[in-house]
């Protein structure tokens, strides 16, 4: 499952970083942390949304239990 969140992540937002980590097996929790140009002055509560309207259907289904969201651009380049 780790591998399909992640390419679904690269698919939709080109991602600079993007790890997908199992927190619990058993009841499909994962932890994802991106790093995008796409998150770049959006704020936090609609960069999880974004993603966790990435993964509706699996979410309603039951499928994913839950997700652990880090979801940021990448660092402005030094001056």
């Amino acid at each position: 499952m780790e591998k399909s969140i992640k390419d679904r992540l690269i698919e939709a937002f080109s991602p600079t970083e993007c790890d997908v980590d199992t927190v619990n097996a058993e009841n499909q929790s994962y932890h994802i942390r991106v790093v995008s140009e796409a998150f770049r002055d959006v704020p936090l509560k609609n960069r999880h949304q974004l993603i966790n309207n990435l993964f509706e259907e699996e979410l309603l289904s039951g499928k994913i239990h839950s997700l652990t969201i880090s979801a940021k651009p990448p660092a402005a380049p030094a001056a």
